[in-house]
């Protein structure tokens, strides 16, 4: 079975243009760029992924769903969006996996809809969502995939005016990961994003607000051994009356690496504007490492804007404390990284569960 032909002049486009966009999209953090050959791999993508797709609670009227790769004309909205980055295009000239979402106008769907990837071969996969006007979702990702597996995904989204969508994602690869998304907010987004991978790790996320809307973004690694994660937040606000929230966090064991470059632009034309970008690294052992680069670009003066960065190891009086409660060393240590995550812990909607869980997991398998 063969692509419908859109796609094939689409991924056609996209392979012709990714060799004239940069690796990196601002020139600033072209020298944290690690990996490189790894994020761009010279292997076979079959033109169908292998890899399982199991969507749950999908019955809800106002939702339409379908398989990219079985879709006869090229959704109109695709022109919308444009690729940043070399990475970016070389995953739409090599999709062969996705989905397109589709939530109508004045629609409030309260069950979660849950989408899990189990990637056991390459696979380049798009998922794209419209979100309609005054309409409210729920949607859960989880990515697992196998060793010596590239696994990259480009999330595109376009959130109506008035419309509320949340976005949960947790990604446990076990090879490479690679998460691009690409949102345009005239509403409200909520992203909580969680990557616990065994390899590589690369996300970005650039978010393009426009007036009246707001988006709340919290999204954390937790790394050991040799984990690497490239991660990077590019917020935009457009127009006047837009709001974002944004926080990174690190827990990082072993010889784990994490990079984080948030950027924050208030344009001219973003008059009472408001944001806050907030940045912690947890290092649970001496050989982990952590870079922060936080930006911010203020284009006018009637706005308000912070940003905050640290990275530290574990406290010493504070273990002491815990262990002298009779806690074991590597107990105490998940205690303070139990704490030191407690935005992503205490949450009590049904759709944060599966981060719970995940966290969970890894720390028990961490190495302090």
């Amino acid at each position: 079975m063969e692509p419908p032909n859109w796609i094939t002049l689409y991924k056609e486009t996209e392979n012709k243009i990714k060799d004239d966009l940069p690796v990196e999209e601002k020139e600033i953090f072209a020298k944290y760029n690690e990996n490189e050959s790894a994020f761009l791999p010279k292997t076979e993508f079959n033109s169908y992924a292998s890899g399982r797709t199991i969507l749950e609670n999908t019955n809800s009227d106002g939702i339409d769903i379908k398989p990219l790769l079985e879709i006869n004309n090229k959704p109109s909205e695709f022109d919308r969006f444009s690729d940043k980055d070399r990475i970016q295009a070389f995953i739409n000239s090599r999709l062969n996996d996705g989905l397109v979402i589709k939530i109508r106008d004045d629609i409030d769907i309260k069950t979660p809809l849950k989408i899990k990837y189990d990637v056991t071969d390459n696979t380049a996969s798009k998922i794209f969502i419209v979100v309609g006007r005054n309409s409210r979702i729920k949607i859960v990702f989880e990515v697992s995939g196998a060793h010596n597996v590239y696994s990259g995904l480009n999330i595109d989204v376009i959130s109506e005016e008035d419309s509320s969508s949340d976005l949960t994602i947790i990604d446990c690869s076990k090879g490479v990961g690679i998460i691009n998304y690409n949102l345009i907010a005239k509403g409200n987004i909520n992203i909580m994003d969680l990557a616990i991978n065994e390899s590589f790790t690369r996300k970005r996320l650039w978010i393009n607000l426009f007036e009246h809307s707001e988006v709340n973004i919290k999204q954390a690694v937790i790394g050991n051994d040799n984990s690497y994660f490239d991660i990077e937040s590019e917020i935009n606000h457009i127009e006047k009356n837009t709001k974002s929230n944004v926080m990174y966090k690190s827990a990082l064991g072993g010889k784990a690496k994490s990079v984080y470059k948030g950027v924050i632009r208030q344009g001219d034309n973003a008059y009472n504007s408001y944001t806050y970008l907030s940045e912690s690294s947890l290092l649970l052992s001496k050989d982990a490492k952590n870079i922060s680069v936080p930006s911010l670009e203020i284009e006018n003066n009637d706005l308000k804007a912070y940003h905050s960065a640290s990275s530290e190891p574990i406290n010493k009086n504070i273990l002491f404390y815990l262990m002298s409660r009779g806690l074991e060393k590597k107990e105490a240590t998940k205690v303070i990284t139990i704490g030191f995550m407690s935005q992503f812990l205490n949450e009590n909607d049904a759709e944060y569960e599966p981060i719970k869980e995940a966290i969970y997991r890894k720390l028990e398998l961490m190495t302090y």
